[in-house]
């Protein structure tokens, strides 16, 4: 159960933290929004995007040439749009979900429950 709940609660803490990389700021994240795709790391809001968008995008020449700051504003502005974000949210809400059932079997006590609380908080910690 706990082995479960970990990589669900894992695989939804990464998800929102490459979200963060699209949607916070630098202060929040630590490091200039756009980072990770700057720098060639294919992340989840990344695949969305270029699932949706499958011509005209501007992601795959971004890695081909990842010093073209125009391409990489472009592939921002086509990440960032809220249906984007979303899917990327509803993926990291379905891994909370498992995670939560994964806890089912155990006792209901102050530790679960401090289980519960910490998958609540990594979908929370965006604000």
């Amino acid at each position: 159960a706990l082995r479960a709940y970990g990589y669900n609660l894992g695989m939804a803490f990464q998800i929102v933290d490459d979200i963060l990389d699209f949607e916070g700021t630098e202060e929040e994240v630590g490091k200039p929004v756009g980072a990770d795709l700057a720098h060639g790391i294919v992340t989840l809001p990344t695949l969305v995007a270029i699932r949706r968008h499958p011509h005209d995008n501007p992601i795959p020449a971004l890695f081909q040439q990842p010093h073209d700051s125009a391409r990489l504003a472009r592939a921002l502005d086509m990440i960032q749009v809220p249906e984007i974000i979303d899917e990327s949210y509803a993926v990291a809400e379905t891994y909370c979900r498992t995670a939560l059932e994964a806890l089912e079997p155990l006792e209901s006590n102050a530790g679960r429950r401090s289980l519960e609380e910490l998958v609540r908080y990594v979908l929370k910690r965006r604000h």
